[in-house]
């Protein structure tokens, strides 16, 4: 696995260590296998477009696994995006996106690396968690707090998050279609499953 690893972004999938019933430390790997998914969105003029890639990597480190009691606090997570395979269905936007925006050539990953700071079960099998970090974007690092869901299921954690990003914050100019600017604050979403490293 890449020692770069994003969100997002993401951002925050990584959440889902901390829901184990066993006492001892345990690490959860991105599950390279499920229908992983990073996506943005961006509007102009009334209009939106996406992008999106499956190549999301990372893993979460907890210390203690039982988030009743609080005592995941401290627990580290870890993400990479790949920048280079974001696809938003037309190629010489594509294009345009990682060369003259996102500089892919000299940033070709975004990431985020955080910890745990809350967990809490409302109700149902959905726990909300509280990742707080740094995100790498562009060359530049911002630090962000992300709320997330996540859902176990057996073995594999479900971990889905949204949250605005401000791209401005990183130092990428606002790209602009057909004459028109594109919105500085893109929505994001991640969606990944974990599991447990034997």
């Amino acid at each position: 696995m890449s020692k770069r690893i994003f969100p997002s972004l993401i951002v925050l999938p990584v959440l889902a260590l901390v829901f184990s019933s066993r006492m001892e430390a345990a690490e959860l790997h991105v599950d390279k296998t499920a229908s992983n998914r990073v996506k943005f969105t961006a509007s102009y003029a009334g209009q939106t477009f996406e992008g999106s890639t499956p190549k999301i990597d990372g893993y979460v480190f907890w210390k203690s696994a039982d988030p009743e009691a609080g005592r995941f606090e401290g627990s580290d997570l870890y993400f990479e995006v790949d920048l280079n395979s974001l696809d938003t269905g037309i190629g010489l936007r594509n294009r345009h996106m990682r060369e003259d925006h996102l500089e892919t050539d000299k940033f070709p990953y975004a990431s985020f690396k955080g910890k745990l700071v809350k967990a809490a079960r409302p109700g149902g099998a959905d726990f909300l968690v509280n990742a707080e970090g740094v995100m790498r974007l562009h060359g530049a690092d911002k630090a962000i707090a992300v709320t997330g869901r996540v859902r176990v299921d057996g073995e594999r954690y479900h971990l889905s998050c949204t949250f605005p990003l401000d791209i401005r914050e990183f130092g990428i100019e606002v790209p602009s279609l057909m004459g028109m600017k594109v919105a500085a604050v893109l929505d994001m979403d991640v969606d990944a499953a974990l599991v447990k490293v034997k």
